[in-house]
């Protein structure tokens, strides 16, 4: 043994670090080498140079040299399973939000149809179109409106439980708060 290090966790959301083994290079060999290297300003420049310098070494193959910032690397790699969730999250809301807006779409075409009795009445009395357009515009919006009350407030206890379980105590964006409730009220309008 030639020293023991604790173990780290790597990933935010990780309840229990996982044991990592770090052995000598010649004890076990990897086809692929990773290089780390310090630099105060890795910008472009270093890292063309570093690639033109390892692609000159000879016995190497040029195509499989790349030379990328540790950001990138960790991007790439480290993050990956969060961005596959993160994605997988925002396709679902999207979804989620288009039933949503065409369910509100055949709330206010079913009530348009019950009420279509007393909108042709209204109309044969004399009131203007943009009057009955106007009925069932507010009457759209009170109803989506509502629900997206009902639906922010459940949100805020889901969040507060959500804080209470992970551990997690940063407050999410306040833009996001409203950002999907403005798009299904415009939806309804």
């Amino acid at each position: 043994i030639v020293g023991v290090v604790e173990d780290a966790r790597l990933r935010a959301i990780e309840r229990k670090t996982q044991p990592a083994l770090y052995v000598p290079m010649t004890q076990d060999f990897l086809p692929g080498m990773h290089a780390i290297l310090g630099a105060v300003d890795p910008g472009a420049d270093l890292q063309d140079t570093m690639q033109r310098r390892l692609e000159a070494v000879d016995g190497g193959k040029p195509d499989a040299v790349a030379v990328i910032s540790l950001e990138d690397h960790l991007r790439r790699t480290a993050l990956a399973p969060e961005r596959i969730a993160t994605l997988l999250l925002g396709v679902g809301s999207i979804n989620a939000l288009a039933i949503g807006i065409l369910g509100l779409y055949r709330v206010i075409a079913d009530e348009v149809l019950e009420r279509r009795r007393e909108i042709a009445v209204r109309a044969a009395l004399g009131a203007q179109r943009w009057r009955l357009i106007g009925m069932v515009v507010v009457q759209g919006t009170s109803l989506a409106a509502g629900g997206t009350l009902f639906a922010i407030a459940l949100a805020l206890l889901l969040a507060s439980w959500m804080r209470t379980v992970t551990g997690f105590d940063a407050s999410p964006i306040g833009w996001a708060w409203f950002a999907g409730p403005l798009v299904l009220v415009i939806g309804a309008l």
